[in-house]
């Protein structure tokens, strides 16, 4: 053994390299001698071939077939070369396998991560998915592994051992049983792991060819497949028409269809008349598929994502027509394709919304959505079995908007709008500081205007008008404007503005969007500007969730709205949680929703919009937003409320969970209300802005249901300006705070930041 190993360290890495490449080759001549001792031996630039083959054609057109004989060494060569090769072999593994390392100069072995430093760099981005700053528990860990130098080891090792669903790495310098170590984590079917903060850690997923090995690639395309179950929920929709290829497959025909949460592929090739086809099935919320072992099956569910689409058309449902699956509509021509279209409910609504549709078919591959007319014909030609479409012909030509201009303002708001313009400032007074506002309850409020370069070159800052005795704000487009103690024109100081307490308080005000179409949005929003030190884009401290300006901070959006749709949205942020700390999306509350924004059907087009039946948006209406609080004073719950002619509309919530930016693993989950009752009794700063996009259909788009207003945008049709007027803050009654007074004692404004 001594000998051996001497022997060993000697040679380094060269013989076992050699010895290997000597056995390989060996068994390789061992192979060919074997196959022409098999079929026999065929010549070279000659004449004879083996019995049986086809004549080859030559000159003359046939050639004599012949049999050759092998030669007698060539028949006992391969029991020759095969005692050879054993022994090769039997050499090389006293060896051990190839190393992957080189000799130096110096006759010193070259470290691994000098040899594989260029594989490496090749390697990087490719461990499925890395985070820095969280810890991922699955409650099965492996084995952890030491001295382990980098992420992408870690992730290496992961992706080496078969049983590894995720990996944390210790990122930390010198914190024992941390610091270099690789932790791999095993997963149950049918669970997730949980992200925990811990800043001394990365973790990250494995990305395997093998999709039932590879967690990154399940959860983000195909929610679960679980090998061997068949799904049993008590809810079976229908069958594909065809066979599809693979488990995968069945898996993203059920992420095109809204009403499927569940799906069972037959794989096994006996079962007569079943193998490949896929069974689509539904299921109730909150419950669990049963689970039937049986080897012919392959069952899974679908992405959270998915699921989240099919509750909220579920929740909201509308005829289309008829729509029918796997079936591609062919009609004399096609009106126009759009893109990014999630469901078949969209694309319908889109046809409803469009005059001369007639018919319509939905790629749910492609998400695209193909408006068709019918021409002369009083019906499509049906394309059957095309597992790609759905398709379908619109019931109504229902009043979706965006395809016309909007109403128009009304005559006597055009009157007052015109005459709050005409006792603006001269724009160089009141660039930045167009004057003071009167809120009931609260005092004199002074207005500072953003000043700078909006989008497309627009001058921000001017004008903004304030009307009717000091209660009226009149902004007119790309303004953008902060409630503050004082203005000065030199510039832009965060402790100038308003920090106010609404906790406890409902906020009131009267709003007149008359005249503001799809892609219009008039604002009034709070966030954290007060506690905001940095400067952001535009110098002026401005801050909120989207991080607008590139600072990014709590956001409670009381109304961004149109003639048409309403959103009321809370926004928590939690700095602690890095780029994952601003919740850009949010929970919202009204009516309106779409193209990647979850829709909200608090009411319906029926209840809010020109001439409706509680809110005419051609008229101005009230708004009162309620900041509810339990009886520690904690931030329990927040409401809006519209009001025109005693009718009332009102959302409410009385919770938020904030569940983080990421669809792959289940997130720590955070409390957006306790987070947002801080920023609220820190104190939050009004601000109002009016603006325009080809782009707010995530705002007044039709959603993923259809029964949202606008089919297109329409910003250049937007009007000049909006108004907001008689404001007010007021005291809850039945609210305390938390020294167990009533919140609603308004202290004086002067000389203090509250």
């Amino acid at each position: 053994v001594n000998v051996l190993e001497k022997l060993r360290t000697w040679v380094g890495t060269l013989a076992p390299a050699a010895l290997w490449a000597a056995a390989l080759s060996c068994h390789g001549a061992l192979a060919t001698a074997a196959a022409a001792r098999t079929v026999g031996w065929r010549g070279i630039g000659r004449s004879t071939f083996v019995a049986g083959d086809v004549p080859p054609t030559g000159a003359a057109g046939v050639v004599e077939a012949t049999t050759w004989r092998l030669p007698f060494f060539a028949r006992f060569a391969p029991v020759g070369l095969a005692v050879v090769c054993t022994a090769l072999a039997g050499t090389a593994a006293l060896f051990g396998p190839p190393r992957a390392a080189a000799i130096g100069a110096s006759g010193a072995t070259v470290a691994k991560d000098e040899v594989f430093a260029e594989a490496e760099d090749e390697d990087r981005g490719q461990c499925g998915y890395i985070e820095e700053g969280m810890e991922y528990k699955t409650g099965s860990d492996l084995r952890a592994i030491f001295n382990v130098s980098s992420v992408e080891e870690c992730c290496a090792e992961c992706e080496s051992e078969p049983a590894c669903r995720a990996w944390s790495w210790g990122a930390a310098a010198e914190v024992e049983n941390v610091t270099d170590v690789c932790f791999l984590k095993g997963l149950a079917v049918g669970t997730r792991a949980i992200r925990a903060r811990n800043p001394d850690i990365v973790s990250g997923l494995p990305d395997r060819a093998d999709p039932e090995l590879s967690l990154h690639q399940l959860w983000q395309n195909c929610g679960s497949i679980e090998a061997g179950i068949e799904f049993r929920t008590g809810i079976d929709l229908w069958v594909t028409p065809k066979p599809v290829p693979s488990p995968e497959s069945c898996c993203a025909y059920c992420e095109g269809h809204t009403d499927c949460r569940a799906w069972t592929f037959v794989q096994h090739t006996l079962i007569k008349n079943l193998s490949g086809l896929c069974f689509i099935k539904g299921l109730k919320d909150g419950s669990e598929p049963k689970r039937v072992k049986n080897p012919d099956f392959v069952s899974g569910l679908a992405t959270e994502r998915h699921m989240v689409i099919s509750r909220e058309v579920a929740a909201n449902p509308r005829s289309c027509g008829s729509i029918e699956l796997d079936v591609n509509f062919r009609t004399q021509f096609d009106l126009e394709a759009e893109a990014g279209v999630p469901t078949a409910e969209m694309c319908c609504a889109l046809c409803e919304g469009h005059a001369r549709c007639e018919a319509w078919t939905w790629a749910w591959k492609d998400l695209r959505c193909f408006l068709k007319g019918l021409g002369n014909a009083t019906e499509p030609v049906r394309e059957k079995g095309q597992l790609w479409a759905v398709s379908g012909l619109p019931l109504n030509k229902f009043a979706k908007e965006g395809r016309s201009e909007a109403p128009s303002a009304s005559l006597a708001t055009s009157e007052e709008l015109a005459l709050a313009m005409s006792t603006m400032a001269s724009p160089k007074e009141q660039l930045r500081c167009p004057g003071v506002l009167h809120v009931q309850g609260l005092g004199d409020v002074a207005l500072n205007n953003l000043v700078g370069e909006g989008p497309d070159g627009v001058k921000l800052g001017a004008p903004l008008a304030v009307g009717r005795g000091g209660d009226e704000v009149v902004p007119t487009m790309w303004t953008r404007t902060y409630f503050g103690q004082s203005c000065q024109s030199d510039g832009y100081d965060p402790s100038r503005y308003l920090a106010i307490n609404f906790l406890g308080r409902t906020f009131k005000y009267t709003a007149d969007i008359s005249g503001l179409g799809c892609g219009c949005n008039a604002a009034l929003y709070l966030t954290s500007m007060r506690q905001n030190r940095e400067p952001s884009e535009g110098k002026d401290f401005y801050c909120d969730a989207a991080k607008v300006g590139g600072v990014p901070c709590g956001e409670i959006d009381v109304q961004e709205a149109n003639q048409f749709a309403w959103l009321s949205t809370m926004h928590a942020y939690n700095a602690t949680w890095g780029e994952n700390g601003a919740d850009r999306l949010g929970q919202s509350m009204g009516f309106g929703g779409s193209n990647g924004h979850a829709a909200s059907r608090d009411w319906t087009a029926v209840d809010y919009g020109p001439g409706a039946r509680c809110i005419d948006t051609q008229r101005p209406f009230q708004v009162s937003t309620s900041f509810h609080t339990n009886a520690a004073g904690d931030f329990a719950g927040w409401e809006v409320v519209l009001s025109q002619d005693g009718c009332e509309l009102r959302a409410k919530t009385s919770e938020y969970i904030v569940a983080g930016q990421s669809n792959v693993l289940l997130v720590e989950h955070r409390d957006g209300l306790r987070e947002l009752g801080h920023d609220l009794r820190a104190g939050m700063t009004p601000i109002i802005s009016y603006w325009k996009s080809k782009d707010m259909l995530w705002m007044d788009g039709v959603g993923d249901d259809g029964q949202g207003p606008c089919v297109a945008d329409r910003p250049h049709e937007c009007p000049h300006a909006v108004r907001f007027y008689d404001f007010s803050i007021e005291a809850q009654t039945n609210d305390t705070d938390d020294s167990g007074t009533p919140s609603g004692t308004m202290p004086d404004l002067t000389g203090c930041s509250w």
